[in-house]
């Protein structure tokens, strides 16, 4: 709740001065269409399944280790995640790759209608702007742990899928327009 966290303003008002850096004199409502034509990567680490608390898992919900990043979404609206921004992701991380030794697999982490999740910044920041989001990361298991631990595939996976994003969203995008 202050002007330096996660619900201040700093985010829309460095956007907005930029655009207003590089705007033509006279174009209005730049700023409102830099926000829709954006979209927000809301990257932390996700919740893997644990072995020892599987009944705290939706089915089809648990991500694994080694296997991919994780979409992350929560029915209270403590993450960003949407049909849309799922969807959109999903595109611009099925890439053709060749001969790649794995390939990352998206997973997705619903939360249970009766628990709650920490949440991000990702909605806050989407609420504000109206910029599409998603909230997307790699697995890691016994998170805020001393011994939290990630797959030692999914760092590079991660950065294949959010590469792959970067180089492609601006296409997909066009598919959905």
């Amino acid at each position: 709740m202050l002007r330096q966290g996660a619900r201040g303003n700093f985010l829309p008002t460095i956007v907005e001065r930029i655009v207003d850096e590089f705007a033509d004199k006279g174009v209005r409502s730049l700023v409102s269409r830099t926000y829709a034509n954006s979209f927000l990567v809301s990257s932390d680490v996700i919740h893997a399944v644990n072995p020892n608390f599987l009944n705290a898992y939706l089915e089809n919900h648990s991500p694994r280790l080694n296997v991919g990043p994780a979409v992350s979404a929560d029915p209270n609206a403590h993450m960003t995640t949407d049909a849309v921004s799922t969807a959109i992701f999903q595109r611009c991380v099925d890439v053709d790759i060749g001969s790649r030794k794995q390939d990352p697999k998206l997973q997705v982490f619903q939360i249970r209608n009766d628990s709650r999740s920490g949440g991000t910044v990702g909605p806050m920041l989407s609420a504000a702007t109206g910029i599409r989001a998603i909230d997307c990361g790699i697995p890691q298991l016994s998170m805020h742990s001393i011994r939290a631990t990630t797959g030692s595939l999914d760092p590079g996976l991660g950065v294949f899928a959010f590469q792959s994003f970067l180089e492609r969203f601006e296409k997909v995008d066009a598919e959905f327009k």
